[in-house]
């Protein structure tokens, strides 16, 4: 269950009481309800001024990120560090989504073309990749230079300005060759081994919904 602290904040002292009990039910599958102390938590953490903070519940966790709420029963997060297939489809473990990576031959063709800077399709150019593929979790300290960006940033730092909560960044996929990060979620391609209308042999990285 998501909520807005802001406005959750604002409500009637009451109705904010009533509202965190009624999450607490749904996130728990109607086995609980809340009492008084975890509650107060609950508004404590929504009225903070800054956006970050936890606190436990029996069976739930409860995290702020920026303005947002989740009330979830903890989840397990997973390390994890694949060699992908060529072509082939990936899934990402503890997550509905899966990363589809397709060699394109010569792709001198108007779909590339409009992929080449597509969010949803990320474009390589296969004869510049050194090395092995892996498709990893993102990690502490990671940066790489996204096409289109001056220098290179951390990923956090992009987290931060694309304001992606804490809960869903455990699991976030990056791809890598030998020598560093080629491609991230939502960020793209890496600016050294971006694919161009030169290229004559692409690695389409795609995202699909898995269930």
């Amino acid at each position: 269950i998501r909520m807005s602290a802001a406005a959750l904040a604002a409500l009637p002292l009451a109705a904010a009481r009533r509202l965190v009990r009624h999450a607490i039910q749904l996130a728990s599958g109607g086995h609980r309800a809340g009492g008084f102390r975890h509650i107060a938590a609950v508004l404590a953490l929504a009225a903070r001024p800054q956006g970050t903070g936890r606190t436990q519940l029996p069976g739930l966790e409860v995290r702020r990120s920026f303005d947002w709420l989740r009330i979830a029963a903890a989840a397990p997060t997973y390390a994890y560090s694949v060699s992908p297939t060529v072509p082939g489809i990936t899934r990402i473990p503890g997550t509905d989504i899966a990363i589809s990576l397709e060699l394109l031959e010569n792709p001198d063709t108007t779909p590339f073309r409009d992929n080449v800077y597509n969010s949803q399709v990320g474009c390589l150019d296969w004869n510049r990749l050194s090395g092995p593929l892996e498709l990893r979790n993102w990690r502490p300290g990671d940066e790489y230079q996204p096409m289109g960006i001056p220098a290179a940033k951390k990923i956090k730092t992009l987290f931060q300005q694309a304001r992606i909560p804490v809960w869903e960044r455990a699991q976030w996929p990056v791809l890598t060759d030998a020598e560093s990060i080629v491609w991230v979620r939502r960020f793209g391609t890496a600016a050294r081994v971006t694919a161009g209308i030169e290229s004559s042999r692409v690695l389409a990285v795609g995202e699909l919904e898995v269930r």
